[in-house]
């Protein structure tokens, strides 16, 4: 089930964690994920999805950081079914990650 993450007054309709092949994978929204050029990034070792909220010191678009979470997501469903080609192709990535975000937004 997915429930809204509450930061400065934004609400995400973004998981606070999901399980996915017997592994618990942590969601996190934060201002900045210390990840230079980066607004996203799914961690494999630690199992955890960061999604940045802020750049330059303003609030992103909430459309924005929900796509950011969705373009996160398909890394991880790429990492846990092996594979690897998949999960680095950022082009494929974004494309998934765009369709299933809009699938999700339009879901009734």
């Amino acid at each position: 089930m997915v429930t809204s993450t509450r930061l400065s007054k934004m609400k995400y309709n973004i998981p606070k964690q999901f399980n996915i092949g017997g592994q618990e994978i942590k969601v996190r929204t934060m201002k900045h994920i210390g990840i230079e050029g980066a607004i996203g990034v799914y961690k494999s070792l630690s199992n955890e999805i960061l999604v940045q909220t802020h750049m330059n010191g303003k609030p992103m678009a909430v459309s924005q950081v929900e796509q950011t979470y969705h373009h996160e997501l398909i890394h991880c469903l790429f990492d846990h079914a092996r594979q690897e080609d998949l999960c680095c192709n950022e082009e494929l990535v974004d494309l998934m990650g765009e369709l299933l975000y809009q699938v999700n937004k339009s879901s009734k």
